[in-house]
């Protein structure tokens, strides 16, 4: 009686088992794979071990340069936004940015982070008159390098489906104007 195997196919007994069956090349070869692959592992452990003990020196001093020239990058001024928007005195603000701006368009928006979508939050959909559009597809989530988070997106879409004062209607866009058919039916 044959012994079957996962793949529901019987066992031979003259077939050749993996790495003994192998010739001495293809042993050797496989040695010298598994040496790289571990090699490649130090590698990046050494990476990682740099980073760690640099990478916040680099952050302090650039700190104290920004700090000494009165600088600001993207993330400082984000931040600062965001801190302004959630201090005691941030109502004179926020009436100002929701009677400045009613209306709010963010393209690419699974690629929001949860500050920016904070700041959102106060600016249009809070704002009993704001008006926000957002437009993102998940599938395209791209910047999590950048602090981008698909669950941000995930979230705010739920919670803009859950407004009580005011409903959010989702529109799917079904049309791709920008790729093939093929190319399409191949992604989904």
């Amino acid at each position: 009686k044959a012994v079957l195997s996962p793949r529901g196919t019987a066992a031979r007994p003259d077939k050749p088992r993996y790495p003994s069956g192998l010739t001495q090349q293809s042993q050797s070869l496989l040695n010298c794979l598994g040496r790289i692959a571990l090699l490649s592992e130090v590698r990046i452990a050494i990476e990682r071990s740099v980073v760690d003990t640099f990478l916040p020196l680099v952050v302090q001093r650039m700190t104290a340069i920004k700090n000494r020239e009165g600088l600001f990058d993207y993330d400082d001024l984000l931040r600062r936004v965001d801190d302004a928007l959630r201090s005691d005195r941030s109502e004179p603000l926020i009436e100002l940015l929701q009677s400045r701006f009613r209306y709010g368009l963010i393209d690419e928006f699974q690629d929001t982070d949860p500050r920016q979508w904070s700041i959102f939050q106060r600016i249009f959909v809070q704002n009993p008159r704001g008006v926000l559009y957002v437009i993102g597809d998940p599938k395209q989530a791209i910047y999590g390098f950048r602090g981008a988070d698909i669950h941000t997106y995930l979230d705010a879409r739920k919670s803009l489906r859950e407004l009580s004062t005011r409903s959010a209607e989702l529109v799917p866009l079904v049309t791709n104007y920008r790729s093939s058919g093929e190319l399409i039916e191949g992604v989904n």
